[in-house]
């Protein structure tokens, strides 16, 4: 078992006479032993990866692998322990080769031991003092990304027996990862399918001219993927307020004040009122009274199953709801369930956008226009002619757009202050820091190393330089003070050092960048940039103006930042600079103007780029719209 930290500890004489009245194991049948027989192994090895290939659940998994281990190995005892929310190791579940083993007195040992292996993180082989000539093994390992299990065996205490319980518990925590892999394989192939057929459904919807129209093709959509007897689409009034029904699937008419029409409406309610997914029958009998509706559509349409959600926008707003009436397996299937909870936002977005797009202020305008006669479209066309003449001279201040990029006023660099090893960082590139903290450590144990030798040096070389005066020889006597003096020069240094092997901030701020990620025992070199830390306020953002806009740019200007992520919230300034030459930015020519940001709340980072809006003197809205383009005319024509 080479590599494998391995914690053993012997049994003392007073275990032994302790547990002398206590049962002793089973002896292991020869049969069992993987050693003896090459075949055993890899019966062992085709077991555990068919469990891997085929255990649907992590208790299906555990309770198939603790038989396989009770079977196929010389353990007798067998005990998959995971920790609980006190941090508290438990005993999921076990499996014994001989039923005196199954008592609480041995799954309390069991438990101490992997107590013992998830506090050290090692592989814990030792002696019980419940039974004579036995070993316990735990090897723990992770469940996940934060819970950590132990696999504990008990087995004959012999060289034998020990390698091949260790090996086997080993194989069943790496079969284990192997299995937790494709679990999370098939989940994410879950999605990615789910994801393929809502973008599909929502690009169909997305064609459509008028919501209505757009909730009978996702009826009809949905009732072909499902293979479902009914969908029906409601949405409501704004709000607040019942839903309508707007469509059902293969029914392009149908009667309001029909029964149909009423239940699928009570349905819609339901859900809405609950803002969760709604089912008939329910899963637990205690939802029965709070699914009525469905339970009354179901039986008017002589179905299984009905299934409502709410449908809602980006903003998580209810706009409707969508109901699927059929089968119950379609609620059974949690793949079905999956992406039917998939549908929620995505429906309501699409109808959303389709709302816009029908009811907007263009659209009507147009369509009035289409409908009205001749003479109406040229009075309207007069009308608008003149009110864009007096909007032309209305003066408005002459904004300049322009993309921004927010800089951090100074720069401070930690460096490493020595070579050696960098035990341990403690920041990562956009944590914020404060004065004086602590940003990485510096490994000092090989100082205090080299400091004890060159004590121990100095020591010798003062012996020295005393034996050489009592004897006279001062040409020795003065080479033994220089080499005492070397290394009390040597002490001096190593004592600076080893005082000041802590990085810390120099500045309030946040971590730029670093060239040290989390990494320990990493060397470095003296002088080495290691954190690049810089102020959050007050900060620098710079303006990218361009070239044909820059004689209106003046300093003292107002300036109105909006930033990509912070959605419209604006953010005003300043300008308290311009550079003189200009630069290349994006691929184009601009001047680069400075405006100095006060950000107390720290909501804007260095590097943060949006766009910003320069407010110059005012003038007239038809010389803002059309000053670029007469500019271009008179270049083009060389005047």
């Amino acid at each position: 078992m080479d590599g494998i930290p391995i914690n053993q500890t012997a049994t003392t004489p007073e275990n032994e006479k302790d547990s002398v009245s206590r049962p002793s194991p089973v002896k292991a049948n020869s049969s069992a032993t993987l050693s003896s027989n090459n075949s055993g192994l890899v019966k062992l090895g085709a077991d555990l990866r068919a469990v891997t290939s085929t255990a649907n659940s992590r208790a299906e998994f555990i309770s198939l692998t603790l038989e396989i281990a009770i079977q196929r190995s010389p353990l007798l005892y067998c005990a998959w322990i995971e920790s609980s929310q006190d941090d508290t190791p438990r005993i999921v579940d076990s499996r014994s080769a001989n039923p005196t083993l199954d008592n609480a007195q041995v799954q309390n040992q069991l438990v101490e031991n992997s107590a013992l292996a998830m506090q050290t993180q090692r592989v814990q082989v030792s002696s019980t003092e419940m039974l004579r000539g036995a070993k316990v093994i735990a090897v723990p390992f992770f469940i996940d990304d934060q819970m950590t299990a132990v696999l504990c065996g008990l087995v004959h205490n012999s060289a034998q027996n020990n390698s091949e319980g260790l090996l086997v518990c080993q194989l069943i925590t790496s079969h284990y990862d192997l299995w937790r892999a494709r679990d999370e394989m098939t989940l994410l192939a879950f999605e990615v399918r789910n994801t393929a057929t809502v973008l599909e459904l929502v690009g169909k919807a997305q064609n459509s001219h008028t919501v209505r129209g757009a909730c009978y093709r996702i009826a009809n959509e949905i009732k072909n993927l499902f293979r479902c007897d009914y969908v029906a689409i409601g949405l409501r009034n704004g709000d607040k307020g019942c839903c309508k029904l707007m469509s059902i699937s293969a029914t392009s008419e149908f009667d309001n004040a029909s029964k149909t029409t009423i239940f699928f409406r009570a349905a819609f309610d339901e859900a809405v009122m609950r803002s969760s997914y709604t089912v008939y029958p329910p899963r637990k009998a205690e939802q029965r009274n709070a699914a009525l509706g469905h339970k009354k559509l179901a039986t008017h349409l002589r179905c299984e199953a009905a299934i409502t959600i709410p449908v809602r926008n980006h903003e998580g707003e209810i706009l409707g709801a969508l109901t699927i009436v059929g089968n119950r397996a379609i609620d059974r299937n949690s793949t079905t369930r999956n992406l039917i909870h998939a549908l929620e936002h995505p429906l309501g977005s699409v109808i959303e956008i389709v709302q816009d797009a029908e009811g907007g202020f263009f659209r009507r305008m147009t369509r009035l226009m289409v409908s009205n006669q001749k003479t109406n479209l040229v009075w309207a066309a007069w009308v608008v002619t003149l009110i864009t003449l007096i909007v032309m001279f209305v003066p408005v201040p002459y904004r300049i757009h322009c993309s921004c990029t927010a800089e951090p006023v100074v720069r401070r660099v930690s460096v490493a202050p020595f070579d050696g090893l960098l035990e341990n960082t403690f920041v990562e590139p956009g944590d914020l820091v404060t004065t004086g903290q602590l940003l990485a450590r510096m490994d000092a144990r090989e100082i205090r190393f080299e400091r004890a030798g060159i004590e121990a040096d100095k020591t010798r070389a003062i012996k020295k330089s005393d034996t050489h005066r009592a004897k006279q020889e001062i040409p020795e006597m003065i080479m033994a003070n220089l080499e005492r003096a070397q290394l009390e020069q040597k002490a001096r240094i190593l004592e600076h050092r080893e005082q000041n092997f802590e990085i810390v901030s120099p500045i309030d701020g946040i971590v730029l960048s670093g060239s040290i990620d989390r990494r320990e025992n990493y060397p470095v070199t003296l002088g080495q940039s290691l954190f690049e830390v810089a102020p959050i306020d007050p900060l620098r953002v710079e303006l990218a103006v361009p070239v044909d806009e820059i004689m209106r740019v003046k300093a003292g200007q107002s300036v109105k930042f909006r930033f990509d992520g912070f959605g419209t919230q604006t953010v005003e300034g300043l300008i308290n600079r311009i550079r003189p030459s200009t630069t290349i930015r994006d691929d184009k020519n601009v001047f680069i103007a400075e405006a100095v940001l006060n950000n107390q709340d720290g909501y804007v980072r260095p590097g943060m780029e949006g766009h910003a809006r320069i407010y110059g003197s005012k003038r007239r809205l038809g010389w803002t719209i059309f000053h670029r383009p007469w500019e271009r005319f008179v270049t083009a024509i060389g005047f």
